[in-house]
C-alpha cells in the first residue's frame, strides 16, 4: 500500500512539472505554483484520511468490534 501511495505521489508531482515546463514557455505565472502547493496538499490529505479509513476498518474488524454488541 506504501509503494501505491508513493507511485501516486510520483506521479503527480512528474505530471505538474511536465505540465509547468510546457506553461512555462508560454507564460510565466506566479500563481500557478500556489495552485499547484494546494492541488498537492488536497491529493495529500485526501490519501492519507483513506489510508486512515482503510488502517481503522482493518484494526475494528480484526478486534471483531464491529457488532455493536451491548
Amino acid at each position: 500500500m506504501r509503494l501505491l501511495y508513493l507511485l501516486l505521489i510520483f506521479v503527480v508531482i512528474f505530471m505538474t512539472l511536465y505540465e509547468s515546463k510546457a506553461d512555462a514557455i508560454s507564460e510565466a505565472d506566479p500563481g500557478r505554483i500556489i495552485k499547484i502547493v494546494f492541488i498537492l496538499l488536497y491529493i495529500h490529505i485526501l490519501t492519507c484520511f483513506f489510508l486512515f479509513c482503510l488502517y481503522y476498518n482493518s484494526v475494528v474488524y480484526s478486534r471483531g468490534d464491529h457488532y455493536h454488541s451491548e
